[in-house]
């Protein structure tokens, strides 16, 4: 976007232009408001991420429009998911388990997914800025709510908007200002993400790999590519330099079918490393006009698979509560409430399955329970999912 061409006043800003982001913007934009997309980044850009598109995602991205571009890019059909207990116990959940459709996941990056977004956002009429960041937000008597961007060359510029929705992911950025809940603590885990090439995973799985301290996942992309990603301790990271390899080794290739399929890796471009400070959800408006979504509002365990899912949806609860009111009070309570039926369950459930896994004897005895059972397995792939709300109001 030229800069040039800026407006002073928007109905929405969207900071962040992941999948949350970019996703709300094409919805609002759609439905008549003036919408401004903000990004630091560069696009497209890499980002941390198990790149576990799962099948209720395909009905957003349908919706979205962008369906023939995601199939363009080729994506890696994934059938199942398997789950290696340490000693190489397994598991398996069918992609088909997760979603009404009965659809296949996709591998798809986060390069690719989130530049296919960005762009149908600007065809949707949204003003777009890239490489520029939010310098300060306040809100004015209440109303509305004014920002401070400077692009990266330097120039400084102010916008307000009626409503800012928080899309920055686990970092919280803007929400952040306006809840005093999100302290700064420290990380206690450290989650790392590579592309490979060498993998012998099986073909058309997802490989969930669990270890003490943590657990990681191995799954294709399009190009032939392979996404690595895990979490671990944050206090192992730092003893061993945070050196990625030297993690992995310590960790992830503990377990035996890691260790076996990864045996010949070869990474490629550059390790990606982010703190992980909080799971759960945090107050998704914490202030009349200030609307949290996506990882800001809420984040899940990654072993779920279902992180881009909840973006997604949680973009859509936000996008049907902004079209069905200008009260910003009513807006910040039918968001709250929406919120909450969604995915109060599944977060619950994660919790609970966090806390059980931490032991790793625990953690392979639960593995070798749910290999005993399908039903079993069914239920709390289930568990780890929503029913989605209504879509014909909100497209």
């Amino acid at each position: 976007m030229d800069r040039s061409t800026f407006n002073d006043n928007y109905n929405v800003v969207i900071v962040g232009a992941g999948p949350a982001g970019s996703s709300a913007a094409i919805r609002l934009a759609r439905s008549g408001r003036n919408v401004l997309l903000v990004d630091k980044a560069s696009f497209p850009r890499h980002k941390l991420c198990g790149e576990f598109v799962s099948p209720e995602c395909l009905d957003h991205l349908e919706v979205l429009g962008v369906i023939p571009q995601v199939d363009r890019h080729g994506p890696q059909p994934i059938h199942k998911t398997v789950f290696y207990s340490s000693g190489g116990r397994s598991f398996s959940v069918s992609s088909r388990w997760l979603a009404k459709n009965n659809g296949d996941s996709i591998g798809l990056s986060r390069r690719s997914l989130d530049q296919i977004l960005l762009d149908r956002a600007g065809e949707c009429g949204v003003d777009v800025l890239t490489e520029t960041s939010v310098l300060d937000l306040s809100v004015m008597n209440g109303q509305p709510v004014h920002l401070s961007l400077r692009s990266s060359d330097g120039v400084p510029h102010g916008v307000t908007a009626s409503i800012v929705i928080d899309a920055t992911g686990r970092g919280r950025y803007v929400a952040k200002k306006f809840d005093a809940a999100t302290a700064a603590r420290k990380a206690g885990q450290v989650a790392f993400k590579a592309h490979l090439q060498g993998a012998r995973i099986e073909p058309g799985a997802c490989e969930i790999f669990s270890y003490p301290g943590g657990y990681g996942g191995c799954s294709q992309v399009e190009g032939g590519v392979f996404n690595l990603c895990f979490i671990v301790d944050a206090a192992l990271v730092r003893s061993v330099g945070s050196d990625p390899i030297k993690v992995l080794e310590a960790t992830v290739l503990k377990n035996r079918r890691a260790a076996e399929v990864l045996a010949d890796i070869a990474v490629e471009g550059e390790w990606i490393s982010v703190p992980i400070v909080r799971y759960g959800s945090m107050d998704p408006a914490p202030s009349p006009g200030i609307i949290a979504i996506g990882d800001a509002a809420a984040f899940i365990d990654p072993f779920t698979g279902s992180g881009i899912s909840m973006a997604l949806e949680s973009s859509r609860i936000a996008c049907k509560a902004i079209m069905e009111s200008e009260d910003l009070d009513a807006i910040a309570n039918a968001y709250r409430i929406s919120h909450a039926a969604a995915f109060g369950k599944r977060l619950r459930t994660c919790r609970a399955l966090r806390f059980l896994s931490n032991s790793p004897k625990i953690a392979d005895a639960m593995i070798t329970g749910f290999g005993t059972s399908e039903p079993l397995r069914r239920f709390f792939a289930r568990l780890t999912r929503s029913n989605p709300l209504t879509e014909a109001s909100v497209k």
